[in-house]
Order: C-alpha cells, then structure tokens, then sequence
C-alpha cells in the first residue's frame, strides 16, 4: 500500500492546483526520446502531406533503413503517424494526435534552442 501512495506521488506533474499524471504519456514519452522519433515528426509534417519512405529517408542525413523503419513501427503504434497505401504506393503522414503533438513540441524546440546557444 505504502508503496502505491509513493508511485501515485512519483507520478504527478503538480502544475499550480492541478495535477497531471505522467503514467498515460510514458509509452509516447519512451517514442519521442528514441533517435530520430522527433525528426521523423518534424519530417512528415514540415510540409502538411504524405511521404513515401524513400523521400523521408533522404531527408534524414546519415539514418539507415533499418532504424527509420522501426522507428516508423513504433510511432505508429503509438497514434502518432498512419500508414496508407494507394496503387500499391505506402504513405506515411501524422495523424490528427501526432499534428497537435507537433505544434506542442515547436515552442519546447523553440526553448531548448535558445537555452542552448
């Protein structure tokens, strides 16, 4: 029991009276601190269309195949991009939740940037 009221604690972002808890965001939050997760958002949504994956790999200097695809893999799993095929062409875009996700990781960017210079 002790150590339930700990985990509750541990896991409560106190923002003025109001307490968020980070245990729903962890599975997007392990994504995002993965190599090239950011980029592959940034990426796919810099120009508001769909990609194909030769055209996302190129504009991702010095990424291999192998880890633009698992990292595809698991944004996908977590609602942040979709997949689609048309003609037998596969596209990938975000989705509405990775589009909101996107304007909210600009501003922190926009932070960590200026902190950093």
């Amino acid at each position: 029991m002790a150590e339930d009221i700990n985990r509750n604690n541990a896991c409560m972002l106190i923002d003025g009276e109001t307490q968020i808890c980070i245990d729903p965001s962890e599975p997007v939050l392990r994504v995002l601190g993965k190599k090239y997760s950011i980029l592959l958002i940034s990426v796919i949504g810099n120009e508001n269309t769909r990609r194909n994956f030769n055209d996302i790999r190129k504009s991702i200097p010095e990424s291999s195949n192998s880890i633009i695809s698992r990292r595809i893999r698991d944004l996908i799993s977590t609602g942040i991009i979709k997949k689609a095929s048309e003609n037998g062409i596969v596209t990938y875009a975000l989705t509405d939740f990775g589009y909101e996700l996107r304007k909210k990781l600009i501003p922190i960017l926009r932070f960590i940037e200026m902190k950093t210079r």
